[in-house]
């Protein structure tokens, strides 16, 4: 969710990634300034599961590492309400298709009459949470191949310059 204060320009990004490695990388300081906050938090426990084709006599299941995020879903919804409420944004920009925003992402836009948008990663129908939305996006590979910024980036009337981490390339 991106927001442009009230009070002057400032621009401000509240993410909430739901995936491991955001969590370990750190932001680049370009971002620092517009960057909220974020809120990773993962439960790690050994679990049973069943095998795909387990061997005649041998074992069924296999005992694993399962990792699940949590509360991401939960702090979004939150943000998107409190912020909407405070008036902080106009329009927010979901990158998720979680169905547990389909009532926050409702209750933005039908209660508080905000533009709110699902952007769609993974290729797929957007599903139920499309439809509480005001519009939808779909990322593809080719639309993200054409959309990157180059390595180096000149900006302002100094000339000053930002490189793209290479963890990002």
């Amino acid at each position: 969710m991106m927001s442009r204060s009230m009070w002057g320009n400032e621009n401000r990004v509240t993410w909430f990634p739901s995936f491991k490695k955001a969590c370990r990388s750190s932001s680049p300081s370009i971002s620092e300034p517009i960057t909220k906050g974020s809120i990773c938090n993962f439960l790690t426990k050994a679990k049973w599961r069943p095998l795909v084709n387990p061997s005649p006599g041998g074992p069924t299941h296999v005992e694993i590492w399962n990792t699940e995020e949590k509360g991401s879903d939960v702090n979004l919804a939150t943000y998107l309400i409190h912020d909407a409420w405070r008036d902080l944004f106009d329009v927010a920009v979901v990158l998720s298709q979680d169905t547990d925003l389909n009532e926050p992402v409702r209750i933005l836009r039908d209660e508080i009459k905000k533009d709110v948008g699902v952007v769609c990663l993974d290729g797929k129908a957007p599903g139920k949470l499309a439809s509480h939305a005001s519009f939808v996006r779909h990322v593809t590979d080719s639309r993200l191949a054409v959309a990157h910024f180059p390595d180096t980036l000149a900006f302002g009337k100094r000339g000053e310059t930002v490189t793209r981490p290479v963890e990002w390339s």
